[in-house]
């Protein structure tokens, strides 16, 4: 069993779009939604998605939490927390406030993961050290 294949065991999924079903139009809802198969629209989900390693979706995606195995063509607002699998292929935006990309991602995306940082590491660095000069 892969990695991304033990992600949704312990999650309960109120809609399954499966391997070999085509959905157009836009998903709405409150519940988890895996996708196995293709979708062609948008997504707006209060829950979890989950992006199978042999799905496609052509839209625009907004959840609370994303896991991406396979290919994703359209903007991805994520609340929480995106995880993106070597696997996965990626054309677009994803931002989210904690954001984990494995190696092998294939695409063209652009990524905003956070709050934009004003401090280099080593300038936060400094705030904490204290220095020896002024002591």
């Amino acid at each position: 069993m892969t990695e991304w294949e033990k992600r949704t065991i312990d999650t309960e999924f109120t809609t399954i779009i499966g391997k070999g079903d085509r959905f157009y139009g836009d998903i709405r809802g409150k519940g988890n939604l895996k996708v196995e198969g293709v979708v062609i629209g948008d997504i707006d989900i209060k829950g979890i998605v989950f992006i199978d390693i042999n799905a496609v979706v052509e839209g625009d995606i907004k959840a609370k939490d994303i896991t991406i195995a396979g290919q994703v063509k359209g903007n991805v607002n994520i609340k929480r927390r995106a995880e993106v699998f070597g696997s996965a292929r990626l054309y677009g935006e994803i931002y989210s406030k904690f954001l984990f990309i494995d190696e092998g991602v294939k695409g063209k995306f652009n990524v905003d993961a956070g709050k934009k940082q004003t401090h280099t590491f080593a300038e936060r660095r400094r705030a904490y050290i204290p220095d020896k000069n002024k002591r």
